[in-house]
């Protein structure tokens, strides 16, 4: 069966160049970048001195460069950030508009073009393959790559981007695998609102405790070692469709109402129905009379089950 194509064109990159680029952003950013290699990229986030999350992306290097893939509306918050710590470093940082992200979707586990195009595909999570024609990623979710075009280095898309680009686009199953494997990216509307803990980046391999310091290491910090949290991203079903996030929905539970911060929605795939969700709820949501994560049926809203589904990343240590 072939591959679904799809343009990612929502996605803002930006580069950080120069002799410190790794030196410089290890000092600011939540991820090791002892780790980043020219195989292996990583999630990380972007955090203020109060410890709440700027901005998240995630991060490749191309030759000795950084490369920053973020959300629409992002990359000029991260460049005004960086560019404040950045006068004693010999970086450039600098929105890169040359390059262009595309989705796929394998129907099966073989992944044909833009595969061609690379020695190897990646196997595994985070790991990527580099060619003229740009970056290939596997990434979260069930058969799932990106690939970053880099018009300039190649000069032009490679013959999957064209294809991509031409593609039906299908963004909601896009959206909707980044909802079952967790993932919420912030946006400009919520820049500064949450801690990563709020938004299971603690969890989900964004933040690195092992490493240095960086700017709000320490609050961060403070908060994941200070014992349990009280609030945590969730993946939720509701037997409703066409609800949109952001929103706040109010759940019924043991006559009791619970709020829920609901981030990201999108309606399931056939045959279930229904809405998938991202929500900020209390832990209490999640726990069963052992103290554990549990799933299944945990309230009501506006009349009609909400189920908790269980997420790739979140265990019982939750």
């Amino acid at each position: 069966m072939s591959n679904r194509h799809i343009d990612l064109s929502h996605y803002e990159f930006v580069r950080v160049s120069g002799v410190d680029a790794v030196t410089f952003l290890q000092g600011q950013l939540t991820a090791d970048l002892d780790q980043l290699t020219q195989g292996n990229c990583l999630t990380s986030a972007l955090c203020n001195l109060k410890g709440r999350v700027i901005a998240d992306f995630r991060i490749a290097l191309r030759e000795s460069d950084c490369i920053l893939q973020t959300t629409s509306g992002m990359a000029e918050i991260i460049i005004t950030t960086l560019s404040k710590y950045a006068v004693f470093s010999k970086v450039e940082i600098a929105r890169d508009d040359c390059i262009h992200a595309f989705g796929i979707l394998t129907e099966d586990e073989s992944l044909d073009s833009p595969a061609e195009d690379f020695e190897e595909t990646p196997q595994e999570v985070n790991q990527y393959s580099q060619s003229d024609k740009g970056i290939l990623l596997k990434i979260e979710g069930a058969r799932r790559y990106e690939l970053w075009s880099f018009e300039a280095d190649s000069g032009a898309t490679s013959t999957a981007a064209e294809k991509s680009s031409g593609a039906e686009n299908n963004m909601a199953d896009w959206h909707r695998a980044d909802i079952l494997s967790g993932v919420f990216h912030v946006d400009s509307a919520r820049s500064e609102m949450y801690t990563p803990q709020l938004l299971n980046f603690d969890i989900s391999g964004v933040v690195n405790f092992e490493k240095g310091c960086y700017t709000g290491q320490e609050v961060v910090a403070r908060m994941f070692y200070r014992g349990k949290a009280k609030k945590r991203l969730y993946l939720l079903s509701i037997a409703k469709e066409n609800i949109t996030a952001p929103t706040k929905l109010e759940i019924l539970r043991d006559d009791k109402s619970m709020e829920l911060d609901v981030l990201s929605a999108e309606n399931a795939s056939e045959p279930t129905g229904g809405t998938l969700i991202l929500a900020i709820a209390k832990t209490s949501i999640a726990e069963s009379d052992a103290g554990s994560v549990t799933s299944g049926d945990i309230g009501e809203w506006d009349g009609v089950p909400v189920t908790l589904l269980p997420l790739p990343y979140l265990t019982t240590e939750a």
